[in-house]
Parts: structure tokens; C-alpha cells; sequence
């Protein structure tokens, strides 16, 4: 009788099936099948193959619900228009409504406009070809003119924009805005917002009631600048406080009123007066339910901008097409961020199957972008519901976002109890990257990092109106204040234990005593003295109490620019710039002291370039754009120092490292194109080589090794087919392993 074979021979028995399996090819993945397929529909997305008669709007009705949406299908698929046979994947949910990316996040530009002419510009008017050269600008590099309801759902962080999304607005009611702009956005197909001031309409040039109608009814958006267009943000000579109170409820009050009447619509938005506004003004607004305010801030707008502080951008007649671009900003880089592998993106090819969503998703995690991995990994699951190893790594996945969200929210409220809130802030968008739904990154950002507008306060037995006013505004009878924003009577007595919300206000109530002709000839002789300091500090006593001293602002500027120009003297170009920037707009000088300023570090940038200390260089240079953010050298020498520098990189096959450094490099540059050729074919050889090694492990038996080698293989070279296909067979031995031993 023949002896039974022994445990050792059945392994090596199965072993020997396994690796003819494996090297015949042979691949287990699941994939749908394509005949008749139009489309499928899935909780969380959509697989269509296009049509002929399908459009991005058509889709978008039938599967966003709304016509307008099709830039969601265009911007996912990375495609501009649909083309019959087309496979699109149409997310059902918004899957960034904050607009963060890996390196930075989304911003968006507010331009505002005031007058107009055929032919003849001023500092506040512009001609009609300027006008349309911009207007032609925006649409032929494919921006998108949004309403500011749609810049509200954005900034509430509910609903995703167009990565190239702006907002138009005209200030004051010129009628030149109806007859010369109004043509010019229609032939675009433009939309705008018209912010007026209701005392100017129906004036000599001004837009009438009848045409402000007109423009309402052709979708374009109407919205209040105050009664008088005065500036809110300061009482006028000789107000009190009551009485300058009373004048900001008549402001804000007055023209919805107005609305309502004129138009049967309500007033939601308001652009203040000259841009200033202040606490006390917020809190009117807020109390007549108006749901945004808009300043002259001059930058772009992320989603956590507070939305009574928007920002908006004047463009002045002088303005020439790069001054214009430089106001146009749609991104705003985040300086610090963590070390990740090296971005590979598979773009979308024409297959539905589960191992090409595999792929995505792997090249998407490597490149750390965490949610298109788990988006993918999802679809994948979707196709192939009973593949343990999906689930497995959806649920690897979704512990590493969990992981990583919490850890960089740890790191930001640690930066926020040091104070160094741009730090904070950073962090929590990190977090909310990683995970869109992380609540308390989102609370610190839309909240903690905003400044009050109110003290909140709990009354004890005994308090009264007027003994809390005289405990925190020093005067009692600014009682009315707190009774008239917690809803009470003047003379009644708030409740023990239940919270008042008493408003910040923006200046002294009870400023000291001072005779300002002598503080002005004070600040005269601290001037002549060179003490400028203390002058800068006496002109602002005075402005405490006459806010619009011409004077005292003369001798503020002054002072500033002459400490300015010895700090230039002493090679403190940043310092000097930032105080320059404390100068009133138009004072003489101030400009061309910036830009020799900025020439100074430009050259100092160089000379770092030239010595080959490339860190150092980037960080000048990117010190220099944020002050200058058109400056084409400082851009150059970023791309430049980034190219060399990735160059050594490569020698020492530092090849996360190089890719990071190719996404800052000008891509049309000569050393780029180089150097992302080289680093391609190093990492491919590489890739090769560990390939082959993993091989050699599988034949000797080896598979454990053999699946780390195909692993570095996948991180070097995503589209490795082979390497994956290995890895799925190789752990599919060694489960059949595990079950015979």
C-alpha cells in the first residue's frame, strides 16, 4: 500500500497550481458589464455613458436636479463639453464645499465698479474698452460670474462653487453702469450686482427707479448702499452716541423699507459706504436681517470669511491688464502643509470597471488625497459588493482620514491657545480637508478665529440695565444699547441667569479731556524733533476724539513715512512696507518707496539663488508675493530655485521630494520639462527594478517579500498593472496557505 503524501508535499503541491496561476495572468477582479450600459444610478453617485442630445445641463437637470450644475459634472470629469460615448461618474453630493485643496484653498474675488465713459478714464471710471477687455478676459479663461446668494451658500460651507468662480458689483447707481456696462455683461452673458444708495436715485446722473426696475427684471441683483452714503463706521462732528445710533438705524432701516415699496423686493445684502465699517454697525445689520455685508478689503474671499467683512476690490480707470489680473486671485496657498508621496492622478479612461476605480483610488491615496481615495474605493465597492478586500481598505481608509483630521485639529488648537492664529487656522482647514464633516474645525474657523462683536454677560439679583452699562461702558445711560439688542424695555430688569449679549463698541465712550489745538502743536514740534513714535501717538489721541482731523491725520502719515524711509535705510524693506501701508491711499511717494523696497529683497533673492541657497531664496520670494502678488521676477526665481534644487533631489532619488518641488516650478520652463521627463523615466527604472526583485522573491517562494517589493513598486510607478495584479494574486496564495495549515 502506497505511503499517504505528507503535509510538505500538499503545500508544495498547491504552492506549484498557484504560481501557474499567477503566471499565466490569470486576475480575479469583478468588472460590470458595458453591453447596453447607459446608466447606472448608486446612493452616492452616478456611471453614465453618454448619449447624443446629452449635454453637462441636460445631465445635471436630470441627475443634480438643476440645470445649473453641470460645471460639477465638467470640473469632476475634467472635460469642458459632452461628446457621445463618453463614461462620466456624476457625484450625487458635493464632495469639497469649501473649495480646499492638498496645497491651499479657494478663494473668491469681489470686483466693484462705479463710473463709466466712452472713451475718457479717471481714477473712478473706466472706459468702455476697458471695461469690455476685462469683461472678454474673464470669459475667455473660463471664470464664472456667480450671484452673491450663491457666494452665501459658499461661504455657509453648504455648497460647492466653480473653481474659477467671481462676483461683480457696481457701487453708488451711476447711470453710465446701465448704458455702457449693462451691454457689455449681457454679451458675455454676465450677471452683477447693483449696490445703491437710495438719496442718489433719480438724481441728474443717476440710475431712476424705472431702470433700476428694468435691470431687476433682467436677473440682475439690486441691493442696498445705505440712505445717505455716509461713512457709518465714525459718528459726525458733535453726534452722540444715541443720536449717531439713532442716524445707523435710519440707514440700514430706510432702504429696505424703500425696497419693499419700489420694487416688492427685500434688501438682503449692503456694501458699506468707503468700505468702513465697525461692531456697532454689524449689530444694526444684523438686527434689521440683512445676511451680508461687503468691504473694500482689497482680497479674495475663502469660505470662512465672516459675512459682514466680505471683501471686495475697486478697479480704478488707470488700471492696465496685469494691475487687473493681480485682483482676480482664485487660490490662496497654504504655507505649511504635511510631507506627502508625490501626486499621480489617472485621469478618467473608458472603462466601468472595479479594478480602474482600484487604480484611481490608489493613486489618489498616495498623492494624499484622501476623499477622491475613498470616493473611488466606494464606487468600487459598489461594482464588486462581496470583495472582502475593498472593505477592508475602505475601512483602513476611513480610520487613516479619522487619524489625520483629528491630529492636525490637535495641532490647531494648540497654535490657537499660543495665539498664533494663521498657524490655528491652517491646521483646522487641514482637518476639514481630511474630513469635510470634522464639526469642530469648522466651529473654530467660522467662530473661535472671529472677532466678537458682543460680551456675553449673566446677570446677577441685584443688576440693572443701568449698573451693567456703568460696568462695562462707564456710562450708564448707554443703557439703551443692551435693552435694544437682547429685546428688552429700558426700565426693565434683566432676568437673573439668563444671558445678555452686550455690543462691543468700536471707540472710547469716555474719551479724556483734551485741548486739541495744543496736541497739534504738539505733534508739530515731536515732528521737527524726529520723535515720531510719539507723535504718531498723540495724532491718534486726537483722532479719538475728531475722527476726521485733517491735521492730526497729516502729521499721523508723516510720522509713518519717515519711519519707513530709515528703515529702508537700515535694510528692513518688510517692516518699512507694512508701515507704508499705514499711510493714508494717495499719500505722495508711498508708492514708488514700496516698490524700491521690494526691488531691495528681489535683488537680495537673486544673490541668495546665485550661492545656491534655494531655500532660502523660495522663502524670500514668497515673502515678496504676498506683498507683491503679480511680481513676475520673484515668481521666476521661485521656479527657478525649485527646478535647481529638485535637480539634486533627483541624484539622491528623492523623489516625493522633486514632485512636490516640479508643482511650484513654471511649467513651461525649459529645466521643468526636464526635469519631470528625467524624474518619470528614474522612477519607472526604479519601479522595474523593484518589480523584478518581488519576482524573484514569488519564484523562491518568498511572497511576503515579493509584496513589499510590488508595494514600492505601486508607490514609484501607480500604473504598474502587473505589480498589482501580483499583489492580489500573492495574498490570495498565502489566505489559501493559511487555510491548509
Amino acid at each position: 500500500m502506497p505511503e499517504p503524501p505528507n503535509r510538505k508535499h500538499i503545500i508544495s503541491f498547491i504552492l506549484f497550481l498557484l504560481c501557474l496561476l499567477f503566471l499565466s495572468g490569470c486576475s480575479l477582479n469583478r468588472s460590470i458589464s458595458h453591453k447596453n450600459f447607459h446608466a447606472r444610478v448608486y446612493d452616492d453617485f452616478v456611471l453614465v455613458e453618454t448619449t447624443a442630445g446629452d449635454t453637462l445641463s441636460s445631465l445635471s437637470e436630470k441627475y443634480l436636479k438643476s440645470p445649473h450644475k453641470g460645471w460639477r459634472i465638467a470640473e469632476f470629469n475634467h472635460i469642458t463639453k459632452i461628446i457621445p460615448g463618453q463614461k462620466l461618474i456624476i457625484p450625487l453630493s458635493p464632495l469639497n464645499r469649501g473649495g480646499l485643496e492638498k496645497y491651499g484653498y479657494q478663494t473668491v474675488p469681489i470686483l466693484v465698479y462705479q463710473n463709466f465713459s466712452k472713451n475718457r478714464a479717471e481714477k473712478m471710471t473706466l472706459t468702455e474698452n476697458d471695461f469690455n477687455a476685462q469683461m472678454r478676459y474673464l470669459k475667455q479663461n473660463n471664470y464664472h460670474v456667480i450671484s452673491l446668494d450663491r457666494l452665501m451658500e459658499f461661504l455657509d460651507y453648504e455648497s460647492p462653487l466653480p473653481k474659477k468662480s467671481i462676483v461683480i458689483t457696481f457701487d453708488d447707481a451711476w447711470r453710465s453702469a446701465y448704458d455702457i456696462a449693462v451691454p457689455i455683461l449681457k454679451k458675455y452673458g454676465f450677471t452683477a450686482t447693483f449696490f445703491v444708495y437710495t438719496d442718489f436715485i433719480g438724481g441728474g446722473k443717476a440710475l431712476s427707479w424705472n431702470n433700476i426696475k428694468e435691470l431687476s427684471e433682467a436677473g440682475f441683483d439690486i441691493q442696498c448702499q445705505t440712505k445717505t452714503h455716509r461713512n457709518l463706521s465714525i459718528p459726525q462732528k458733535n453726534q452722540s452716541i444715541k443720536t449717531y445710533f439713532h442716524s445707523l438705524e435710519t440707514e440700514c432701516a430706510y432702504p429696505k423699507k424703500l425696497f419693499k415699496k419700489m420694487l416688492n423686493k427685500d434688501c438682503r445684502y449692503l456694501a458699506y459706504p468707503y468700505g468702513e465699517t465697525n461692531n456697532l454697525v454689524i449689530a444694526v445689520l444684523k438686527k434689521y436681517g440683512y445676511l451680508g455685508a461687503f468691504t473694500l478689503g482689497g482680497e479674495s474671499n475663502p469660505f470662512f470669511t465672516d459675512k459682514f467683512k466680505i471683501n471686495r476690490s475697486v478697479i480704478y480707470g488707470n488700471y492696465n491688464m496685469e494691475q487687473f489680473k493681480h485682483y482676480i486671485s482664485v487660490f490662496q496657498k497654504i504655507d505649511k502643509m504635511p510631507k506627502t508621496a508625490s501626486k499621480t492622478v489617472i485621469e478618467n479612461g473608458t472603462t466601468f470597471k472595479t479594478a480602474y476605480f482600484l487604480k484611481k483610488a490608489m493613486a489618489y491615496e498616495n498623492a494624499d488625497e484622501l476623499q477622491r481615495a475613498l470616493f473611488y474605493l466606494n464606487i468600487a465597492s459598489a461594482l464588486s459588493p462581496k470583495d472582502p478586500e475593498i472593505s477592508e481598505r475602505i475601512s483602513r481608509l476611513k480610520a487613516a482620514i479619522g487619524a489625520k483630521s483629528h491630529a492636525s485639529f490637535i495641532k490647531g488648537k494648540t497654535f490657537y491657545m499660543q495665539n498664533r492664529f494663521n498657524d490655528a487656522r491652517n491646521q483646522f482647514l487641514i482637518a476639514l480637508r481630511y474630513d469635510p464633516d470634522f464639526k469642530p474645525a469648522l466651529d473654530y474657523l467660522k467662530n473661535r478665529l472671529v472677532p466678537k462683536a458682543y460680551i456675553s454677560y449673566i446677570p446677577g439679583k441685584g443688576d440693572s440695565l443701568k449698573g451693567i452699562s456703568k460696568k462695562f461702558y462707564k456710562d450708564p445711560d448707554l443703557d439703551f444699547l443692551i435693552a435694544y439688542f437682547n429685546n428688552l424695555e429700558t426700565e426693565s430688569k434683566p432676568l437673573p441667569g439668563k444671558t445678555l449679549e452686550l455690543p462691543i463698541l468700536p471707540w472710547d465712550v469716555n474719551p479724556e479731556k483734551i485741548d486739541i489745538h495744543e496736541e497739534i502743536l504738539s505733534t508739530k514740534q515731536l515732528l521737527k524733533e524726529k520723535k515720531y513714535r510719539s507723535a504718531i501717538d498723540v495724532s491718534n489721541k486726537i483722532l479719538k476724539i475728531d475722527h476726521s482731523n485733517k491735521t492730526a491725520v497729516a502729521s499721523k502719515n508723516q510720522a509713518y513715512y519717515y519711519i519707513a524711509m530709515e528703515m529702508i535705510r537700515n535694510k528692513k524693506y518688510f517692516e518699512a512696507i507694512d508701515t507704508l501701508k499705514k499711510i493714508s491711499p494717495g499719500y505722495e511717494g508711498v508708492d514708488d518707496a514700496i516698490q524700491n523696497a521690494i526691488q531691495k529683497e528681489l535683488l537680495n533673492a537673486e544673490t541668495l539663488l546665485k550661492k545656491k541657497q534655494y531655500a532660502a531664496s523660495i522663502d524670500l520670494s514668497e515673502k515678496i508675493l504676498r506683498y507683491d502678488r503679480s511680481n513676475k521676477t520673484a515668481k521666476k526665481i521661485i521656479s527657478v530655485a525649485h527646478c535647481r534644487r529638485a535637480n539634486t533631489l533627483l541624484f539622491r532619488k528623492k523623489y516625493a521630494e522633486v514632485s512636490k518641488a516640479l508643482k511650484t516650478a513654471d511649467p513651461s520652463d525649459v529645466c521643468t520639462k526636464k526635469l519631470r521627463a528625467a524624474l518619470e523615466l528614474s522612477m519607472k527604472k526604479e519601479a522595474e527594478a523593484h518589480y523584478i526583485r518581488g519576482v524573484k522573491l514569488f519564484l523562491n517562494e518568498e511572497l511576503q517579500g515579493a509584496i513589499s517589493e510590488w508595494e514600492i513598486t505601486l508607490k514609484l510607478d501607480p500604473t504598474h498593472d502587473k505589480a498589482k495584479k501580483n499583489i492580489r494574486n500573492a495574498r490570495n496564495i498565502l489566505e489559501k496557505l493559511k487555510k491548509v495549515k
